[in-house]
């Protein structure tokens, strides 16, 4: 059963696996290219180069300008596929859901190929989850591979990449990548048995799992209670991931609940001359500036909470396309 399952899935898997594996490899080749920039730019002097409005010292000068100038735009360009990437990253997941868990069961179902396995004496139960099995295991290993890329890509971009925990950073860091991988799949698979077909399933993945996603991201402040610091610029501490900021009670640890800032204001006569100038002027009416984070330090704390969302989601999904499978008339 498993030989037959991957047969069925060998060509989408090893295309994926190059697809990702590839990703993984071109990610480090441009993190070593922009740090050997980043080195060449600082050892020329570049920056004080390429201010310069007039060349000066002949013809060697406006090599070197021109020479400077190309490295800053390779440089550039190293920064620009940040977005890029981070983007990719995010899609892998809902690519493996509509383009092999969709088609999985629903394939099946249309050509009616299901039907001759189930009179080989295999179990629709085992049928589906040999199936699974085998996409799951060729799909995890090379995103395990990225997963594993990730931290040394993002080392060449210390500027892009400041805090974990923060929306967009929080999703290229951690093992999560593996978890929404698996409810990408298992959705894609539950979607292919209600549907019966692959088209509408594959609409489907890629309308709820970007929701769920964004859902799941949303809650996402609120997995641990925010902390509060005074912070007179309205910075965070190194790493944070900022939530908001305003007006609070000197020695008031936060909010109470159900209120947002500005709940809290100094009287009248400290307004007017903005949150800076005022700040004495609250601070005699008991008030000070201050800032609620979540800490870099509930990165792991947080990648638990949200891969344990997704694995239950995951299995959730998958349970359900068992029973539905097993109710399936021949």
């Amino acid at each position: 059963m498993i030989w037959l399952a991957w047969r069925r899935q060998r060509v989408q898997l090893v295309s994926w696996a190059v697809l990702v594996v590839g990703l993984g490899l071109w990610m480090l080749y441009t993190a070593f290219q922009h740090e050997a920039e980043g080195r060449e730019l600082a050892r020329v002097g570049c920056n004080g180069i390429l201010h310069r409005t007039i060349p000066t010292g002949g013809a060697a000068a406006v090599d070197l300008q021109l020479h400077c100038s190309q490295l800053q735009n390779s440089f550039d360009w190293g920064n620009g596929t940040v977005s890029l990437v981070v983007f990719l990253v995010a899609a892998l997941p809902v690519a493996i859901g509509a383009f092999l868990g969709a088609p999985l069961v629903a394939d099946e179902f249309r050509r009616r190929t299901h039907r001759m396995v189930w009179t080989q004496s295999v179990s629709r139960t085992r049928w589906l989850l040999t199936s699974v099995a085998v996409v799951v295991v060729g799909a995890v290993i090379p995103v395990a591979f990225l997963v594993a890329v990730l931290p040394r890509w993002k080392q060449a971009y210390p500027d892009r990449f400041s805090s974990g925990v923060a929306p967009g950073q929080f999703n290229v860091s951690g093992f999560d990548a593996l978890a929404y991988l698996l409810f990408a799949l298992a959705l894609g698979v539950l979607l292919g048995v209600l549907l019966r077909s692959s088209a509408p399933a594959v609409v489907g993945v890629l309308v709820l799992y970007p929701v769920t996603r964004w859902g799941v991201e949303g809650l996402r402040a609120h997995f641990l209670p925010a902390a509060t610091a005074a912070s007179p610029d309205g910075s965070v501490p190194a790493g944070g991931w900022y939530l908001g900021e305003g007006w609070l009670p000197i020695g008031r640890s936060g909010l109470p609940p159900g209120r947002s800032w500005g709940y809290y204001s100094p009287p009248a006569s400290c307004s007017g001359t903005g949150w800076q100038g005022s700040g004495p002027c609250a601070a005699t009416n008991g008030l000070h500036w201050a800032v609620t984070y979540q800490p870099a330090s509930r990165f792991w704390a947080f990648q638990g909470i949200e891969a344990f969302v997704f694995v239950g989601l995951a299995a959730l999904c998958l349970g359900a396309a068992v029973l539905l499978v097993r109710r399936w008339s021949r």
